[in-house]
């Protein structure tokens, strides 16, 4: 039975009910069809489902205003502007969809600002009503895009097990408050058409700016974990802040941020910056930031991959900052002692030697490992939560690393 079906005879239910005096049950709108000029959802508790939205017009491909509303299993594409806009929501669950082609006004990524994003969470203002949040995207595939891949404003953000590649600006970036970013693939295949000022996107932001009925967000209590970047501009950025903001109450650990172009992890400091802790990331080049407590952040030189299973640890690689995460990319319990980097070791065990040299009292100095990988046949993408692979491994021979000061 299909779930119009299903929607059919709750309708007839509630008919029933009525007529016996009872209350009515109400099915929820449901959205399952092909649209070329867009889809709005107003209603509280609809679901868009195995949709086909387009838009050769002028708007976003879909909006959505109603609240606890669902959108799963569809396709997103050709728009000028937002590909998904959630505004002003509050519980919205945004799952295994496929979006790109969108925000199309922009290339050839000539204009310096105000671009639309593939997914936007976007607050009306900041009251109870205008306040989008309590939002969870996960498992769905942004790519090929001329805005970021997801762009957040608003509060209690969820981003999961997404797959964002090849768009403009940042794949991932957030001017929210309480956001959590986890599991995510993030990748930058070097094509020039989604290139900023000559390279690629950053992969994950988060930066203060202030907008009509917008104020100071996108500074305070961030959690970035498990989440691997391959070939941008910067593994993790936090920017300039409009409000003279610092960040706050914010961890970046367990990340895998390979051959990334500028800093891996760059934070711009400000006087009021607070609690926030860079620790037990994989690295491929400096780390940009003042006063900040990190550990454990080791710099290894993987080979460039297209999903993130090519970023597995081929050997254990003990994490060392005291800060701790239970679950790995993907959803693998961590154990004692816990590895570096988005991937919990699983295998056969071979020896890693890290070989240090004194350090002097201004430099810090970061182990370089370089990863030998055997080949693994490619998985095709399919949106999960969190996505799950099997994988043959072989063990190989580890190297022994040589310092290298950053």
């Amino acid at each position: 039975m299909n779930k119009k079906s299903i929607a059919s005879i709750l309708v007839l239910v509630g008919v029933a009910a009525a007529s016996m005096g009872r209350s009515v049950v109400k099915a929820p709108a449901f959205y399952d069809g092909v649209y070329t000029q867009g889809l709005v959802v107003t209603e509280n508790g609809a679901i868009v489902d195995g949709a086909d939205i387009s838009n050769s017009g002028t708007g976003p491909c879909l909006k959505v205003t109603g609240d606890n509303v669902t959108v799963r299993n569809s396709k997103v594409h050709g728009c000028k502007d937002h590909g998904i806009l959630l505004l002003g929501v509050n519980n919205v669950l945004v799952e295994n969809n496929e979006v790109w082609n969108t925000a199309m006004r922009n290339p050839p990524n000539t204009i310096s600002g105000g671009w639309p994003s593939q997914i936007k969470v976007q607050s009306v203002d900041e009251t109870a009503e205008g306040l989008a949040h309590h939002i969870i995207i996960r498992g769905n595939y942004v790519h090929h895009g001329y805005g970021e891949g997801m762009g957040l404003r608003g509060s209690y953000i969820t981003v999961e097990g997404n797959t964002v590649q090849d768009n403009y600006s940042v794949g991932i970036y957030g001017n929210s408050d309480h956001a959590t970013i986890r599991g995510n693939f993030v990748l930058c295949t070097g094509d020039p058409k989604y290139n900023r000022d000559g390279l690629p996107m950053s992969g994950i932001g988060f930066a203060e700016e202030t907008f009509a009925n917008w104020g100071a967000h996108g500074h305070d209590s961030q959690v970035v974990i498990n989440n691997v970047v391959e070939g941008c501009k910067y593994g993790f950025r936090y920017g300039a802040s409009e409000n003279g903001m610092g960040l706050a109450n914010t961890v970046v650990a367990f990340n895998t941020f390979s051959n990334i172009k500028a800093a891996s992890v760059s934070i711009t400091y400000y006087a009021n910056q607070s609690n926030v802790t860079v620790q037990n990331n994989l690295i491929s080049s400096v780390l940009s930031m003042k006063n900040i407590a990190d550990a454990g952040n080791v710099k290894i030189v993987f080979a460039k991959g297209n999903k993130a299973e090519d970023y597995r640890l081929t050997s254990p690689l003990p994490a060392t900052g005291p800060h701790l995460v239970e679950l790995d990319y993907g959803g693998a319990v961590r154990s004692s002692p816990l590895d570096a980097g988005a991937w919990e070791f699983v295998g056969e065990v071979l020896p890693v030697t890290l070989t240090h040299e004194p350090a002097s009292a201004t430099a810090t100095f970061i182990p370089t490992i370089t990863q030998t990988r055997t080949a693994v046949p490619s998985a095709t993408w399919t949106a999960s939560p969190i996505p799950t692979f099997t994988q043959t491994r072989t063990a190989v021979p580890s190297s022994t690393p040589t310092p290298e000061c950053i």
